[in-house]
């Protein structure tokens, strides 16, 4: 999910430089059909990381369904507060408290 969340973001911005927003960023000196090829391309990602999502989410609630033991441990140690703070930090570059 956060994978999608940061090619969408990517792309929004893409687009903002595209219609005119100034400042400095890491796309301000690429041509506009360039910076059009990658938002698009950023797009495409955006769609099947959430898709790739979904399919985990439904993964696991098939699991929780089948054997809540496996269930409990996958949200004992993999869903844990810590995970999910690294994670967003890691994909959206935003600390604990949910600030860049």
């Amino acid at each position: 999910t956060f994978s999608a969340i940061a090619a969408y973001s990517e792309a929004v911005d893409i687009e903002a430089i595209m219609q005119g927003a100034s400042g400095e960023t890491p796309y301000s000196e690429i041509d506009q059909a360039t910076l059009s090829w990658i938002r698009d391309e950023l797009q495409i990602i955006g769609v099947e990381e959430s898709t790739h999502s979904l399919l985990a989410w439904r993964a696991l609630s098939w699991v929780c369904d089948i054997d809540l033991h496996v269930c409990e441990m996958v949200w004992e140690n993999v869903m844990t507060k810590r995970n999910l703070e690294k994670a967003l930090k890691t994909r959206l570059g935003l600390n604990f408290e949910g600030k860049c």
